[in-house]
C-alpha cells in the first residue's frame, strides 16, 4: 500500500483468479499452457469521487511463483507525488534454462 498527493489508498496486490473460477488447487503453473494456478498481480486506488476503489488492473497475469517459495510472494507499491508515477516491484519466478538439443556439428 502507498498514499497518493492526497493521501488516498493505492494498493497492489496477489491474486489468484483463475484457480479461484475454475475451483482447482493453486500448484506450479506453465503460463504457456494455461493460467490454472498461476497468479495474477493487480492494481487498485481508491477514487475519492465516486467514494470506491477503482476496478483492478492487472499489472501482471502469470507471476507463477508456487512451489518455489513456500507462497512468500513480496510486492512493493512506491508513488511518486511530484510526478505522479506509480512503480510496481515483485519478483517473477525464473524458469529452468534448457540445454540445446545437439545439431550434431561439432564445435568450430
Amino acid at each position: 500500500m502507498a498514499l497518493d498527493e492526497n493521501d488516498d489508498p493505492l494498493f497492489a496486490y496477489l491474486a489468484v483468479p483463475a484457480s479461484v473460477e475454475g475451483n482447482v488447487a493453486p500448484g506450479d503453473c506453465d503460463p504457456d499452457e494455461t493460467t490454472v494456478g498461476c497468479d495474477g498481480i493487480y492494481f487498485t486506488r481508491w477514487n475519492p469521487c465516486t467514494g470506491a476503489f477503482t476496478s483492478p488492473v492487472i499489472v501482471d497475469p502469470n507471476v507463477n511463483y508456487y512451489g518455489t517459495n513456500e507462497g512468500a510472494q513480496r510486492i512493493s507499491l512506491a508513488y511518486d507525488t511530484s510526478t505522479r508515477e506509480v512503480g510496481i516491484a515483485y519478483t517473477k519466478r525464473r524458469r529452468a534454462m534448457r540445454p540445446a538439443a545437439p545439431t550434431g556439428k561439432a564445435p568450430a
